[in-house]
């Protein structure tokens, strides 16, 4: 469980292409940083795994709704499906509840340094501990390999 699929993820903002043809897997677990200069598309990939972005080609996907085999009807709001499918979404929702995969967006970068060693720790614990996919992004070279 928590496995990210990108296949094809294209992504503008007018004329400018700040996601091109971005090929992508996470596997259970796994820790993933993604590194990069401003303005090279690392938040806009997670916005767009975390569903807060369409991309405009490819396609993403991710577990919960294969466990309750609605993978074919993530387009669709629950009074379009039939009673046995919102009951699967009801299951999916639950599902959510426990974090399997986690969305980090330079989450230290307005820490000082002390406190942003401090919290790589915390990071790697709460990694550890609930056996998280994560994705992580950074500018930060340090932070990255860290």
């Amino acid at each position: 469980m928590g496995q990210i699929l990108l296949n094809g993820i294209v992504k503008s903002y007018g004329k400018e292409v700040v996601v091109k043809n971005l090929d992508l897997t996470v596997e259970p677990g796994e820790f993933l940083t993604i590194l990069g200069p401003s303005g090279c598309g690392k938040t806009t990939t997670l916005r767009m795994i975390a569903g807060l972005e369409e991309p405009d080609q490819g396609t993403i996907k991710l577990d919960a709704l294969e466990m309750v085999q609605l993978t074919g009807y993530a387009e669709r709001y629950p009074s379009e499906l039939s009673g046995g499918q919102q009951q699967r979404v009801a299951v999916a929702r639950l599902i959510a509840l426990r974090p399997t995969i986690l969305l980090m967006d330079e989450p230290l970068s307005n820490l000082d340094a002390k406190l942003r060693t401090e919290m790589r720790a915390s990071l790697k614990r709460l990694h550890r501990d609930l056996n998280a996919t994560t994705v992580y992004v950074t500018h930060d070279q340090i932070e990255a390999l860290t």
